[in-house]
């Protein structure tokens, strides 16, 4: 209730000369918020829309469409080089899930228009955007505690908003084990920021064997104090942006260095969780504050201020949905216009998302995506997240690679002949066959499943089977079409 009724306070009534029947959307020319930075995406250019209360009603299927506006978004330059379109989606998402190096090369790939795809392989992805080269680019620990891979440029906003958060969370784990453990970590976490300050980097058996030396094996609960700190110290070192982590050497053994490229901009939590914010609801909008904390890993107290300071200044605007208010950046109300008068084009169909994509992890109600009863085939209770196949913007199955040259689609029971065509099967196999053969670079074969069986391949039409089920899900779709 308190969310809705800043909501409501921070979007300014018409001026009096001006039409009942639309509501501006320019941001207040005075506000007392905290400064919002102006972003470098290309919507900057978009003119602001005048918007009649009628076009804040987006359906589920609208909302959807917006949302998944953020995969094809560095389609529209078909100049760009790859190391270019990599900065521009890792940008615009500001914070791409990095703890699996595969998965969040994945993400990239996904993301890239067809021609650069052709040429981005697993293996180029991960010399251009995990490993250093690409000096715009790091993955540090970020949203939740965990991997993000972000631009440099971003990295100080992001810390800023999660840096308490992180720092009491390690704290709360290794104050449990008592004040003996806790002046561990300190003693550790001096030490290797003294290295960083000297120039000299560190690594994990650098930590591993100044913990064994600090720590004697007598102290109680020996084994599990020692995993702490070591967890602890990389993060509580780099997440003021005193060091980067980077992977270097044959073995790829992440190190911790001295932080090397850019300007450290120091702003305050708020401030940056303002900036993370208006980033936000202009890729993942329409969203809920609730949404935005889930996504930011914060408390909800200044995970609020933030959100209230984003629409006191006009940066967020709330729209209605068919599932209550929502919030989206003013740049993104042209794409309502062109929703509403249907001058938008058609998403593609298929997408086959990597584990822990931004798709899946933006949204803490996952109901936009996947029907409640089939949410458990992605999201399990050990916090990972499946591979999905998104079909017209819903999860129809999820997938896997089963060995180097084979893909193994498994669609939800019950999809065939209703939501699931052969047009569309045949687009999940050719789909599937691109990524094995331009991202993992072999030529294999993909399978799709449903209860159980295989019903095409992608060497194959779909198989003619005397499946009842598979048959009758056929002549219910003929009928549709008669």
């Amino acid at each position: 209730m308190k969310l809705r009724s800043a909501i409501r306070q921070s979007v300014q009534p018409p001026p009096a000369n001006s039409s009942p029947s639309s509501v501006e959307l320019h941001p207040s020319p005075s506000s007392s918020s905290p400064s919002l930075p102006q972003s470098s995406s290309p919507r900057n250019d978009h003119p602001v829309a005048l918007v009649t209360p009628a076009s804040f009603v987006l359906t589920c299927a609208q909302v959807s469409h917006l949302r998944r506006a953020a995969l094809t978004y560095a389609h529209s330059d078909a100049t760009q080089s790859l190391k270019d379109a990599l900065q521009t989606i890792t940008g615009h998402h500001l914070a791409l899930q990095a703890q699996d190096e595969t998965a969040v090369a994945l993400s990239l790939w996904v993301r890239l228009p067809p021609r650069l795809q052709r040429v981005a392989s697993r293996s180029v992805l991960g010399k251009q955007a995990l490993i250093g080269e690409n000096k715009q680019l790091v993955r540090m620990w970020g949203n939740r505690g965990t991997l993000q891979l972000s631009k440099r440029g971003d990295w100080p906003a992001i810390s800023a908003a999660v840096r308490e958060r992180v720092r009491s969370t390690l704290q709360n784990r290794v104050r449990k084990h008592g004040a003996e453990a806790m002046q561990f970590l300190s003693d550790a976490e001096t030490h290797f920021g003294r290295r960083l300050n000297d120039g000299s980097g560190f690594n994990s058996a650098d930590v591993e064997n100044f913990v064994s030396q600090i720590i004697p094996r007598t102290v109680s609960g020996h084994r599990d104090i020692c995993c702490s700190v070591k967890h602890s110290v990389p993060l509580l070192v780099t997440v003021d942006g005193r060091g980067e982590r980077i992977t270097i050497g044959d073995n790829r053994r992440p190190t911790i260095v001295p932080r090397r490229h850019g300007k450290w901009d120091n702003v305050s939590e708020l401030n940056g969780l303002v900036r993370c914010a208006s980033r936000y609801f202009d890729v993942y909008g329409p969203a809920t504050e609730q949404d935005f904390r889930y996504w930011m890993g914060v408390k909800a107290g200044i995970s609020k201020c933030a959100v209230k300071a984003c629409l006191e200044s006009g940066e967020i605007r709330v729209v209605e949905t068919d599932n209550g208010e929502m919030m989206l950046h003013r740049r993104r109300f042209a794409e309502i216009e062109q929703l509403q008068s249907m001058s938008s084009r058609v998403q593609r169909r298929v997408w086959l998302l990597g584990r822990f994509d931004a798709l899946l992890l933006a949204h803490k109600d996952k109901s936009w995506l996947v029907d409640e009863h089939e949410r458990r085939s992605v999201w399990s209770f050990h916090s990972d997240v499946s591979p999905t196949v998104l079909l017209d913007g819903w999860i129809r199955g999820t997938w896997r690679r089963d060995g180097p040259k084979l893909i193994r689609v498994v669609l939800f029971e019950g999809l065939w002949g209703c939501f699931v065509d052969e047009d569309a099967l045949s687009e999940i196999c050719n789909t599937g066959k691109q990524m094995l053969s331009q991202f993992w670079e072999v030529d294999g074969r993909v399978v799709v499943e449903v209860g159980g069986r295989e019903v095409m391949s992608a060497e194959q039409e779909v198989r003619t089977t005397g499946d009842d089920e598979l048959d009758r899900g056929r002549r219910s779709k003929r009928a549709r079409r008669g």
